[in-house]
């Protein structure tokens, strides 16, 4: 199966916290950086991902139900869910 290779190999390393190990360093970010709406390209520099990567992790923790996307105007606005707020509460902020 193309790209099961992945799931096969141990982790380069233990994860900094017990969000980054749930899902992952990137989208624990992005949910640390989500205490207040913004728009996409706001978190962008702040993780180094393009936009491809960014939608890409912005679509799984939509799918976890852990932010919504509100569109205003012509920017979509990412807002941090209260699923997420209590996801947070859990694990201490490293």
């Amino acid at each position: 199966m193309p790209g099961a290779g992945p799931l096969w190999r141990e982790p380069a390393g233990p994860a900094a916290d017990e969000l980054s190990a749930l899902v992952g360093p990137v989208r624990a970010r992005l949910l640390r950086t989500r205490d207040r709406p913004m728009t996409m390209s706001m978190p962008a520099a702040g993780v180094n991902l393009g936009p491809s990567g960014l939608t890409r992790h912005r679509d799984r923790l939509r799918g976890a139900r852990l932010i919504i996307r509100e569109r205003r105007g012509r920017e979509a606005w990412i807002i941090r869910t209260p699923r997420a707020d209590e996801l947070l509460a859990l694990s201490p902020n490293p």
